[in-house]
């Protein structure tokens, strides 16, 4: 059972830092679509490729692979290239729906 926490913002339990309401707003605020399409995100992906390659880092496929923040930016995860890995979109997508698949994805990195 996860362990129980008050969210930074708002003090509902959650087994995270963040409730997924403070997640979801906070997601919206601190980047929207806006931050995904910058010059900085964009060197920064090409990079994480470079280094982590181009395959998916849990299924293996390098079908439409992109970067994922193993600590996400709404926790305060870092844009640094040793905070990244390489999912595909499929992978990328149920890894922010699936707390236990994040969680896989975490202990990969030793995060």
């Amino acid at each position: 059972m996860p362990i129980s926490r008050p969210c930074l913002d708002c003090g509902a339990l959650t087994s995270k830092t963040r409730c997924a309401q403070c997640r979801s707003a906070r997601n919206k605020v601190t980047h929207g679509d806006t931050y995904y399409r910058t010059n900085e995100w964009k060197r920064l992906s090409r990079e994480a490729r470079a280094l982590h390659g181009t395959d998916c880092t849990l299924c293996g496929s390098n079908h439409r692979v992109q970067a994922h923040h193993v600590v996400h930016r709404t926790e305060g995860g870092s844009d640094t290239l040793d905070n990244l890995v390489m999912l595909c979109a499929s992978c990328h997508r149920r890894t922010h729906a699936d707390e236990s698949l994040d969680a896989i994805v975490k202990s990969i990195r030793g995060n």
